[in-house]
């Protein structure tokens, strides 16, 4: 009703206008359109238009409908690269890539909500030692691989904040990647590192069986990634759209050996679609 009085007293405004206040969230929404009902709009200047305007959008670029879990087979990407900077992980895990907020009408958004630089001081010694184990660089710079991810992804994620928002985020994702925990839920189909390859319809109907569905990727012959999808309460759900896999009907999926040599380029996707152009190894 206050949508339909806003549009209907004021339809000579700028159409952005009313896009931006019919689709973001609702309550948000609802005080600045108490405010500006307030200020009387037909009386007030323009720099209070201007920062409604900036509220509705910001809101709507930093709010997603889902996340998307991402975690890496090692296994194969020491195969393929040198992994100097993998001591200390395990070799019964997936590492973890990254919790990504996502929003149904873009997956890709959003991101780079703030400036807040990423600060290993501010985590927990428990953290810090669980990362360590669970989300190696593996092959670069421990670091700069969690720096790029909070920037991106980190910021932009928005619940259960306490006083620490980067203490907070970390230790989300990894009671998230135990839940998910993609090597245990394969073992218990059987599914095991070897050097034979296993028929990629094998893994599927195996993960769809616990999380929907998902996406694989694969660099070559061999699968690297698996992403999975979670609803704001950390719910499996079907990931959207046209979540689908670039891997061969067969796939490697290799033990561990951290001695491995680089052999060629493999690349991890940004996007929950397979598309080769991804700009870079970091999601």
């Amino acid at each position: 009703m206050i949508h339909g009085w806003f549009v209907k007293k004021y339809h000579k405004r700028s159409s952005i206008i009313i896009y931006l206040l019919l689709t973001p969230r609702i309550w948000l929404t609802f005080c600045i359109i108490l405010y500006v009902r307030k200020l009387n709009l037909e009386k007030m200047k323009v720099a209070h238009l201007s920062l409604a305007l900036l509220l509705l959008t910001a809101v709507h670029a930093s709010t997603y409908d889902y996340y998307v879990f991402a975690s890496e087979w090692a296994g194969s990407v020491c195969t393929q690269f040198a992994c100097t900077q993998a001591s200390g992980i395990s070799s019964t895990w997936f590492n973890i890539h990254g919790l990504w907020p996502s929003q149904n009408a873009n997956p890709l958004l959003p991101a780079n909500c703030t400036n807040e630089p990423f600060n290993p001081a501010l985590l927990s010694s428990q953290t810090k030692s669980d990362l360590v184990t669970y989300w190696s660089g593996l092959y670069s710079s421990a670091d700069a691989f969690h720096a790029h991810e909070w920037s991106k992804h980190g910021t932009c994620w928005n619940d259960n904040i306490g006083k620490n928002h980067q203490e907070d985020y970390f230790s989300t994702v990894i009671k998230v990647a135990h839940k998910v925990n993609v090597f245990s839920v394969l073992s218990k189909a059987g599914i095991t590192p070897r050097a034979v390859p296993y028929p990629l319809i094998q893994i599927q109907q195996a993960l769809q069986k616990v999380y929907g569905k998902t996406t694989i990727s694969c660099s070559g012959a061999y699968i690297v990634e698996v992403r999975v999808c979670l609803d704001l309460n950390y719910n499996y759900i079907n990931c959207p759209g046209n979540s689908t896999s670039n891997c061969p009907v067969t796939v490697n999926y290799p033990p561990l050996k951290l001695q491995g040599q680089h052999y060629a380029e493999i690349v991890i996707f940004d996007d929950e679609t397979i598309d080769e152009s991804s700009e870079d190894l970091f999601d």
